[in-house]
């Protein structure tokens, strides 16, 4: 038995199969770079302040898994931040840096499940969220890596 999706692969033509692999990149390619930013910023981490492994972050590709990761993601980075900078003594505004930040990402990403207009508020809120989370990892990152070359000075 052939499954549906080789049948339905079968019958498009050249130009219908390259619309679906650039729309496929255009949505994984963020993505990708997203999570190689988490990565990165959890690398700069002491291992011993890490409270994730950074290859999870990887997981957050599988569909519908990275609807729950991402809440762990979140939690255990901002936690994993925290230690860091009270190590390191940096000081921050918030006690688990970008936390509320990231939980607002998720949380409006859950929405864009709801039924009618409501999907495309917490979609339009869920992408701004999830921007502006992914620009302050990369500062902490940035933060993490300037301090430590501060260090070997």
């Amino acid at each position: 038995m052939k499954s549906f999706i080789f049948l339905f692969l079968n019958n498009l033509n050249a130009t219908e199969l390259l619309i679906i692999a650039i729309v496929l990149l255009a949505w994984l390619a963020p993505w990708i770079f997203y999570i190689l930013t988490l990565t990165r910023t959890m690398n700069a981490i002491s291992v011993e302040n890490r409270q994730m492994a950074p290859a999870n972050f990887w997981l957050l590709l599988v569909p519908l898994v990275s609807n729950v990761l991402h809440f762990i993601v979140v939690g255990k980075l901002a936690a994993s931040l925290a230690l860091e900078f009270q190590k390191r003594g940096i000081t921050t505004h918030e006690a688990k840096p970008g936390y509320k930040l990231g939980l607002a990402a998720s949380i409006s990403f859950i929405g864009c499940f709801l039924p009618g207009n409501l999907s495309l508020v917490f979609g339009v809120s869920s992408l701004i969220c999830w921007l502006i989370y992914w620009v302050k990892i990369a500062g902490y990152k940035k933060e993490l890596v300037k301090k430590s070359a501060d260090e070997f000075i």
